[in-house]
């Protein structure tokens, strides 16, 4: 198998990773809000972690999210570029997005370093843990992007339909 053909089938395998991580957070988000509201109006008080939880799970969302939308050409950078239509440049598009995302991963793993240590020693008392549990999720939806832009590159464009194309 070549490194081509085995870059895109990484890239698929973790495009469906992320989709089914996507939709466990989706779910999770949506029973412990039902809970938190049955418990709010049922039982006149809910548990006070769920908006903390909340926010985590959101932004685990976000940042698993781009890093699917990016490996089928889905996120809205690369639709404003235009890569979806049928020109001579696309493939040049493609790969200078690429880079681009590349570079600014690796630009947000290195500042993203700061931010936990300056989070390191302040408490999420609701949690019983540092405030740095909240860039847990930007450090790892850095390196999935990276992982992204990487695996794009190496496995080359992918078949986008064509503007006006026929379904």
């Amino acid at each position: 198998m070549g490194v081509r053909r085995l870059a895109a089938r990484i890239r698929s395998l973790l495009f469906a990773a992320l989709c089914a991580v996507a939709a466990c957070i989706m779910i999770a988000m949506t029973g412990l809000e039902i809970v938190q509201v049955f418990l709010r109006y049922v039982a006149g008080s809910g548990f006070i972690w769920t908006g903390d939880i909340s926010v985590l799970l959101m932004q685990s969302l976000a940042w698993i999210g781009a890093p699917a939308l990016w490996l089928c050409r889905g996120h809205i950078a690369v639709e404003l570029i235009g890569l979806s239509r049928d020109d001579g440049a696309r493939d040049h598009k493609a790969i200078i997005l690429d880079i681009l995302i590349v570079v600014a991963a690796l630009a947000l793993l290195h500042y993203g370093q700061d931010a936990l240590a300056a989070f390191a020693n302040i408490d999420v008392p609701s949690l019983g843990t540092s405030g740095s549990i909240k860039y847990y999720p930007m450090m790892t939806g850095a390196v999935l992007l990276l992982s992204s832009g990487l695996l794009n590159l190496v496995a080359g464009p992918l078949d986008l339909p064509t503007a006006g194309a026929e379904s």
